[in-house]
């Protein structure tokens, strides 16, 4: 994966569908287009099961498909979050193991991507 995702988009996570994710006050990570680093918050609701943010990074371009790596960035699926007492930040740790590697034709990625560019704040 590259080093910093391009966008923060939900998608359907299998794993947190059978631990009925996400709940209110579930702590999840996202990446700021803005600001271009990554936030933490909470779960303000109980949203639809499986349906989670996830870190959406660009791998590969051609002509006709984009293929993009996908992590869902809810705390204990695919990202463990681990406050640091040393520095009063939080630690953030990508269970790389557990990348969705999704082919999408050019038209389908482009949505995708620039459908909500431009909103501000996240909330599941």
């Amino acid at each position: 994966m590259e080093n910093k995702p391009i966008a923060t988009r939900t998608m359907y996570c299998k794993s947190c569908a059978e631990k009925k994710y996400p709940f209110s006050g579930q702590v999840f990570a996202v990446f700021g287009g803005t600001s271009q680093k990554i936030h933490l918050m909470k779960a303000d609701h109980n949203q639809k099961k499986g349906m989670t943010p996830h870190f959406i990074y660009t791998v590969k371009k051609d002509k006709h498909f984009v293929t993009i790596h996908a992590l869902c960035a809810i705390h204990n699926c695919g990202v463990e979050i681990i406050a640091n007492k040393e520095t009063g930040l939080h630690d953030l740790f990508l269970f790389t193991d557990r990348v969705k590697i999704i082919k999408l034709p050019i038209k389908d990625y482009l949505h995708f991507i620039t459908k909500w560019r431009g909103w501000t704040g996240y909330n599941i």
